[in-house]
């Protein structure tokens, strides 16, 4: 299972939430639990979008601590990043040929 670390911080009565791996996301939620939600939402987004855009995905950290939480990543997602790396710089056209 591939998760990222999200930092969630109480500020102005809501939850922020960033991710230290990610700095382009950032979402909040009135509570935790609806913020947590929102983070997966976010993180899947963000990284479908940048999958889709040929952009780096950065490897997850081990970040951990009272105000860290995992937020895992869809398995649609998490295959095709995964599959980017095994296939490294081989082509298509050499996968298909193997």
């Amino acid at each position: 299972m591939l998760t990222y670390p999200a930092h969630i911080e109480k500020s102005d009565g809501a939850f922020l939430v960033t991710f230290p791996d990610l700095e382009n996301v950032v979402t909040f939620g009135v509570t935790r639990e609806e913020a947590l939600q929102n983070a997966e939402h976010a993180l899947n987004g963000c990284l479908a979008s940048d999958f889709e855009r040929n952009f780096t995905i950065p490897e997850p950290s081990l970040i951990i601590g009272n105000d860290m939480y995992p937020i895992t990543v869809a398995p649609h997602v998490a295959v095709a990043i995964m599959l980017r790396k095994l296939r490294a710089d081989t082509s298509q056209v050499e996968i298909a040929r193997n």
